[in-house]
């Protein structure tokens, strides 16, 4: 499937961590479109994506809620 033309529909798929570019740490949350699986770090991105956020939030751990 084009990932442009999909209404994507995401889902939390695990954490990621990261760096800013001035070394502070970050991460966040992966949302993977249950469609074209493309990839979201964040809930902001996938909003910006297109498409809604099926379920939201996971633990520390990567476990659901």
């Amino acid at each position: 499937m084009n990932n442009t033309s999909c209404v994507h529909k995401w889902k939390p798929s695990g954490m990621w961590n990261g760096k800013t570019p001035d070394g502070k740490p970050t991460g966040g949350v992966v949302y993977e479109c249950q469609k074209c699986r493309n990839k979201a770090f964040g809930k902001e991105e996938a909003l910006r994506k297109g498409g809604k956020v099926l379920e939201e939030g996971l633990n520390v751990f990567g476990k659901p809620k």
